[in-house]
């Protein structure tokens, strides 16, 4: 981009906003053209501090209003200037954007101001909706952006917003005490965070939207992962009509479904452009290492928290490739600026005991958040000697305006958590984990190879873990489907993220090998499967191995049945010698089996399992009569009817992974017709 048209892009980016002001008060709107005048004269850091200055003054009137007209004081001036500095709005879609293997690849998108604000009112006088996302897509900030942006319209035109915060005990007698509900647009914020809602989902979203029934316009936000899959995330908002219907509604008004959409490139460009203007010294090749930056971490710099660090890392000439690593890098800056009022080591001590101590709190049904006095107490009794006025930090631990501290974000006083049960505080281990909780857990295995950290790894695995809902890792690796070809090549594909392996350091403390009467059981707690095969690496061999296959047909028979009707098999379904029940495994799972198998085999090579000289069923198809196979190590002399769909060669052993179509065509000779091995997962 050059710097013509950086300079244009600036120009659009400051009409833009003064056109939102344009209704604001007029000092508001002299103070931007003050700050533009002196941009153009040359004085760009002036023009900067006019900005900031106008921010916070605004965020402070904000503030003020949502608390005087709808008596809810759950946000602080300083989380509402956070929120809506240098901030891009996110483009929404009804398509879960956790169903595509890339999460920028969702194709059905609209900007989420529009959508949500033209069903919230403007072209429709009652609506309910829900709008979902991943940890850290920024569902709060959007809500505080669109009270603002309420704000900014003329008073004929504004409505009333309320935000209630779900994961605080009294949400219910906020919503209460919000005034003429009949005029305000109610957003309900963090329902994954409810208590209540972990424990009975439907019977507390249907009594918090019984108590707002007489609000017209409410949105509830919610993470995505919250429910466990698509079709439970509730249609209906239980609010009954109350006049007369048209031909073809329901009795209850729908609940609307919405997902935020992950920052495309155009909006992660504006950003960056946002955080190096082209009048700053050295900006433009800044931008660029953004970008590469960005690039290279993938998916995980696409949500809005985790990019507002990477303008820091391109400063600092930092390079993080773990979720783990990132968030370490958020509290490490935050102690960094806390230093010269509070020891950092101390800090963190309270920071992570405080993070323990609300998810405790509120997984047992009381508030997110706790007072000054009793974290102060909680922190000496724990022997952390630091002074209560040296809590009154400026970041991850925020004040709101009650005098109640809690995390500016849900996900860091998540990461916290888990930081404390890597260190040994026992009573992390007595609760059920968040999504993200596991996600960072695993993380961390990555991020720490060392034998000391890998060792802590295997002392967790091996501990009872049964309260915490950690293993299986890998809830979301499915079973057998029907495939395009396209979906067996992007799974082999290096960049595809589902397939990431559990750390190689404690494959050992997950998996267990057992040889006997001629089958292996191999079991693999990590991924939750117990796998069950012919031992064909036996010293003395098999005598024939032909008895031990299974043919085409007969397999044929089972893959069209499993996947067409969605039935378990029974034994004497399968056609199979084997006669071992179970099923045949997806792409995905028998990936994970030979992975497991590369990782154990390097520590004892009698542990290998898959026979090099054999293929294997998969449960997979691409159609009636198109099969698939794999194999792995050494290609084998390939059957006319086979062809190869997709390769993929290990990271450690440098060996191939393949997979094959196999077509089914009509009956073969006696003797001649194609099989391969099965393995079972039981």
């Amino acid at each position: 981009m050059t710097l013509y048209q950086d300079v244009l892009l600036e120009l659009v980016t400051f009409a833009n906003y003064l056109k939102g002001l344009s209704s604001g008060p007029v000092w508001a709107l002299s103070v931007v053209i003050a700050g533009v005048l002196a941009k153009v004269a040359g004085v760009p850091q002036f023009a900067a501090s006019l900005y900031k200055a106008y921010r916070s003054l605004s965020a402070e009137k904000l503030a003020a209003f949502l608390e005087a007209e709808t008596s809810v004081t759950s946000f602080s001036p300083s989380e509402i200037r956070s929120a809506t500095t240098k901030y891009v709005w996110p483009n929404c879609s009804a398509i879960d954007p956790s169903d595509q293997p890339d999460l920028r690849n969702v194709t059905v998108l609209a900007p989420a101001l529009k959508t949500v604000s033209e069903i919230l009112g403007e072209t429709h006088a009652r609506a309910h909706m829900i709008l979902l996302a991943d940890s850290g897509m920024g569902k709060t900030t959007f809500c505080l952006n669109f009270y603002a942006e309420e704000m900014r319209k003329r008073p004929k035109r504004r409505r009333r917003v309320a935000i209630v915060p779900l994961g605080r005990p009294d949400a219910m007698n906020q919503i209460t005490s919000i005034k003429d509900k009949r005029n305000t647009v109610l957003i309900l914020d963090a329902f994954d965070e409810d208590p209540q809602a972990i424990e009975k989902p439907f019977d507390r979203l249907a009594a918090l939207m019984s108590e707002a029934a007489n609000c017209p316009w409410v949105l509830v936000t919610c993470r995505s992962q919250f429910f466990p899959s698509d079709h439970q995330i509730p249609t209906s908002s239980g609010v009954m009509h109350a006049g007369p219907r048209g031909a073809g509604k329901g009795r209850e008004y729908p609940l609307r479904k919405l997902f935020l959409a992950p920052f495309s490139e155009k909006q992660v460009q504006a950003y960056i452009r946002s955080h190096f203007p082209w009048w700053k010294i050295g900006s433009l090749g800044r931008r660029k290492l953004a970008m590469d930056t960005i690039h290279s971490i993938g998916e995980l710099a696409v949500r809005p928290m985790l990019l507002e660090l990477v303008p820091d890392l391109v400063r600092e000439h930092l390079t993080v490739r773990e979720l783990f690593g990132l968030y370490e890098y958020m509290v490490q800056k935050w102690l960094e600026r806390e230093r010269g009022w509070v020891d950092g080591n101390v800090l963190l001590t309270v920071s992570k005991l405080l993070a323990v101590d609300l998810y405790l709190q509120q997984m047992s049904g009381g508030d997110d958040r706790m007072l000054a006095e009793d974290l102060h107490a909680r922190a000496i009794a724990r022997g952390s000697p630091i002074k209560q006025w040296e809590l009154n930090s400026r970041s991850l631990l925020n004040r709101d305006t009650r005098g109640y501290f809690k995390f500016a974000h849900r996900s860091i006083l998540e990461y916290l958590f888990v930081v404390s049960a890597i260190e040994g505080e026992a009573r992390c281990f007595d609760v059920a984990w968040t999504d993200l909780m596991k996600q960072l857990f695993l993380s961390w295995g990555y991020h720490r190879v060392d034998p000391a950290s890998e060792e802590r790894a295997r002392e967790i695995l091996e501990s009872r873990l049964d309260s915490t809902g950690i293993l299986p890792f890998r809830h979301e690796i499915g079973g057998p489907a029907l495939s395009s070809e396209a979906d067996v090549k992007r799974s082999l594909s290096p960049l595809n993220l589902g397939l990431r392996p559990i750390p190689q350091g404690w494959r050992s403390g997950t998996v267990s090998v057992e040889r006997g009467r001629g089958l292996i059981t191999v079991r693999d707690i990590g991924y939750g499967h117990t796998w069950l095969l012919i031992d064909t690496l036996v010293p003395s061999g098999l005598p024939d191995m032909h008895i031990y296959r299974d043919t085409l047909n007969s397999v044929a028979k089972e893959v069209y049945r499993t996947l067409n009707l969605g039935r378990s098999l029974a034994v004497g379904d399968l056609g199979s010698n084997q006669g071992t029940g179970g099923r045949l495994p997806s792409l995905h799972e028998m990936w994970t089996l030979w992975e497991c198998e590369q990782v154990i085999s390097q520590y004892d090579s009698t542990l290998r399992f898959l026979d090099r000289r054999e293929l294997y069923w998969l449960g997979d198809a691409l159609g009636v009569g198109r099969y698939m196979v794999c194999g792995v190590g050494m290609k084998p002399s390939v059957s006319p009817r086979m062809r190869l769909l997709a390769e993929h060669v290990g990271t450690r052993s440098k060996e191939s992974f393949r997979v094959y179509e196999v077509i089914q065509t009509q009956a073969a000779a006696v003797g001649d017709e194609f099989s391969a091995m099965s393995i079972r997962i039981l």
